[in-house]
């Protein structure tokens, strides 16, 4: 019975000094937690089939239009705070061009001039450069551009 109890209590020794060096190893250092949001498509007004890009944060509160544009703005990449969206708010219905904005729809900037297709985008090399399409009237082939909308490739 002393044999256990001995056995019982190194064992939680043993736990207890584990649990304290983990502290102290680098890899158990919590990291700092980070702000998220999630950005989203809504269609806003069915008549005129309009759809902004909104976002909120990861716990559904602040819901904000961060577009809040007369014409169509559907899809987006984001990448950090920033969200690139296709817009045609001030082109002919259905021409997109490239735009910009943080998550908050602050700073919104047009990007390109260049007529994009209604398709997704990516980005490459930690979104220094972006893959767009193009409409089929300008080209058949994806583009790379810049941040700042100059074709690369």
């Amino acid at each position: 019975m002393k044999r256990a109890k001995f056995s019982l209590i190194i064992l939680i020794v043993i736990l207890l000094a584990s649990c304290n060096e983990s502290k102290k190893n680098p890899q158990y250092i919590e990291e700092k937690v980070t702000d998220y949001a999630i950005v989203y498509n809504v269609l806003v007004n069915d008549s005129t089939d309009n759809y902004d890009v909104f976002s909120m944060n990861i716990d559904g509160s602040d819901k904000t239009n961060i577009t809040k544009l007369p014409g169509l703005e559907w899809t987006y990449f984001s990448d950090n705070e920033r969200v690139l969206f296709v817009s045609d708010k001030d082109t002919c219905q259905r021409c997109y061009s490239l735009y910009e904005t943080n998550y908050k729809g602050e700073n919104s900037k047009k990007i390109s001039d260049i007529r994009l297709a209604d398709s997704w985008m990516s980005s490459r090399k930690n979104s220094t450069e972006l893959i767009v399409r193009p409409h089929s009237k300008v080209d058949s082939l994806f583009y790379i551009i810049d941040r700042k909308g100059n074709i690369l490739s």
